[in-house]
């Protein structure tokens, strides 16, 4: 049985290193992108030779288990993730190890799919691989693939034979951690501790337990992992309620909207962007918009053009989704909750799909009744903390108060990067935001359904946003809610905790926020300071509502007006000269224009715009 390290070489005159050990090193030429051999392998920092030392006396009452060394590290224990995967690709080409220690890993990986594959290739020839999780708690590679054993440690456990065992996580292994005594050079022993040497504990016991169940036979991933979870003296089992398969959201086809109030207003200004038709358009008959149309509600010759219709007429043949918004403005013109009962009764009756922005009844498991929501099924368990770095430019838009139209300027972006060629992923926070294809949903604004808690919201965002970047995009939007620092402190309900979950969990490389004429510039100075603070992002630029408030003493809740275009440009001058950053009027074409070039320009450079160049490739070991 062979095991392979793959490190930064090893010390060959350490007095606890064999003489008769075999190996070579793996040098990245970049010029000629290829991988070069050399027989020379010392060790140049003591890691390589601490992790050899760990398995050497692990295995060492085996005979028949031999060890090879291949140094892909220099002194720096760095490298990108094309050379750890040239290096990786050379070894399955030219070696037949029977497990693979790889005490190191990406926590930025631009092509998991790629590098993902080529594990693919080892395990199918039931290679194991066993590799480290990132030392700082972060997510990293290819420790997280579920065809490698993945380590972690724990400071609890005293004993190298003890460990833990963690069902359905991306981690699956915690062995002993924390600080021992270990091998190095220049001394030749110092006291220190890392996932890098957890996981070399549990690549020796690993080979162990292969070669004392099967000889010189390999095991197939799956066997491993059961002599595992055999000899674990814990088990961590998955955790009640996380990872249930919801009901997913309807397909649509053709849909009518119900009522016709705030909310609904981005489906008809912004119809284009939706992949749906939509067939009606109905409201109560106190509400005063039956009978008028779209246009004359919204003073805006440029949407859809929709009669409105009461709902006690509804039309059931014409639609197979019935979208249902807030109906909390209704409870003073009629029963809100027992027209919603009503059409919800209906609508199953029928075999029509709902899509509702509030919360639908618990007892309710029609499986074509769906609303946006996010609770404890929905988070990943037994991450200990561990995060993903997004490997995707993270575009945030953000503001100071409710009511300012990030959910517009959020359209607005997305049509216009998408026009430009650039393929967007996106993370909504409002209950429409699906219907208009966006990759996923965060409600917590308004009648918010999300039912969690900080660290649980924290764990579901990250994972939501790695899911987004693994597809084919560009860059990333993000919208949070209502303001992003209290206004006041004398009342829980003036604290925007959410907000602060969804940046924590979303970590927005770029930062628009929105911001009022009637916002002092204290407040905002000191909106741009927290973000900028608890975020490694920068506030680029501003865009401001451009509407003032009629009534003073009415507070920013009472009634607005549209500011002039002096106004407007005392403002945009105002912000500029105290933030040096640039500030745009939303929904003006030529602003929204210059503000897409901002975001361009902060991500990719004034002469070639390229969205992924800001991201630098981070790696552990």
């Amino acid at each position: 049985m062979e095991i392979l390290i793959i490190d930064s070489g090893v010390s060959k005159g350490h007095p606890k290193i064999p003489d008769a050990l075999v190996g070579y090193s793996l040098i990245y030429d970049e010029e000629k992108n290829e991988i070069m051999r050399v027989d020379d392998f010392e060790d140049e920092s003591g890691h390589g030779t601490a992790v050899f030392n760990i398995v050497d006396n692990i295995v060492k009452n085996n005979n028949d288990i031999k060890i090879k060394v291949i140094k892909i590290f220099d002194e720096e224990l760095s490298i990108s993730e094309e050379e750890l995967y040239m290096a990786l690709d050379y070894i399955y080409e030219n070696e037949e190890p029977d497990l693979i220690n790889l005490s190191l890993g990406l926590n930025v990986c631009e092509n998991i799919a790629r590098f993902y594959t080529l594990c693919e290739k080892f395990v199918k020839k039931n290679i194991t691989l066993v590799s480290a999780f990132d030392n700082a708690g972060a997510i990293s590679f290819p420790a997280a693939f579920d065809n490698v054993i993945g380590i972690d440690s724990s400071s609890h456990l005293q004993k190298q034979s003890e460990f833990e065992y963690i069902e359905g996580s991306i981690v699956n292994i915690r062995a002993k951690g924390g600080i021992m005594r270990l091998a190095w050079l220049k001394p030749n022993y110092i006291v220190t501790g890392g996932n890098s040497f957890s996981c070399a504990i549990m690549s020796g016991l690993i080979a162990n337990y292969i070669y004392n169940e099967n000889r010189n036979r390999r095991m197939d991933i799956r066997a491993v992992m059961g002599l595992l979870k055999e000899k674990a003296i814990k088990v961590y089992e998955p955790l009640a309620g996380h990872n249930a398969e919801p009901f997913p959201m309807p397909q649509i086809k053709k849909a009518v909207v119900f009522p016709f109030n705030k909310e609904m207003h981005a489906i008809i200004r912004f119809h284009y962007l939706i992949e749906f038709e939509i067939a009606g358009i109905y409201d109560v008959k106190y509400s005063g918009r039956v009978g008028t149309n779209t246009c004359r509600i919204l003073m805006d010759d440029n949407v859809k053009d929709i009669k409105v219709r009461d709902i006690s007429e509804i039309n059931w043949d014409e639609f197979d989704t019935l979208i249902i918004g807030h109906l909390d403005e209704l409870t003073n013109l009629t029963n809100g909750e027992q027209l919603r009962t009503q059409l919800l009764d209906k609508a199953v009756e029928l075999g029509k799909n709902v899509y509702s922005f509030d919360p639908i009844n618990e007892n309710t498991k029609e499986p074509n009744i769906y609303y946006p929501n996010k609770s404890i099924q929905d988070v990943p368990a037994n991450r200990f903390g561990k995060l993903y770095n997004i490997s995707k430019p993270v575009l945030g838009i953000f503001g100071t108060s409710s009511r300012q139209g990030k959910f517009t300027l959020q359209l607005i972006l997305r049509d216009k990067l998408q026009q430009q060629g650039y393929r967007v992923g996106q993370l909504g926070s409002e209950p429409n935001s699906l219907l208009f294809g966006m990759d996923d949903i965060f409600p917590f604004g308004y009648n918010g359904t999300v039912q969690l808690e900080g660290y649980e919201s924290i764990t579901l965002l990250n994972q939501i946003m790695f899911e987004i970047s693994q597809k084919e995009n560009d860059i990333i939007l993000v919208g949070s809610q209502s303001g992003t620092v209290p206004y006041d402190s004398g009342n829980l309900m003036q604290y925007p905790i959410y907000q602060m979950f969804f940046l924590y969990g979303t970590m927005p490389d770029g930062i628009i926020l929105n911001v009022n004429p009637f916002d002092e510039m204290e407040y905002i100075e000191n909106t741009v300071k927290f973000i900028e603070g608890a975020t490694s992002g920068k506030v680029i630029a501003f865009c401001i509502f451009p509407m003032k408030i009629k009534d003073n003493f009415a507070g920013f809740t009472g009634a607005k007006e549209r500011i002039t275009e002096d106004e407007e440009q005392t403002m945009i001058n105002e912000l500029l000269r105290i933030f040096s950053r640039p500030a745009y009027i939303l929904g003006k074409e030529k602003d929204m224009n210059a503000l897409v070039e901002t975001v361009q320009n902060f991500f990719g450079g004034e002469e070639e715009p390229d969205l992924n160049s800001h991201k630098s490739e981070r790696n552990v070991s």
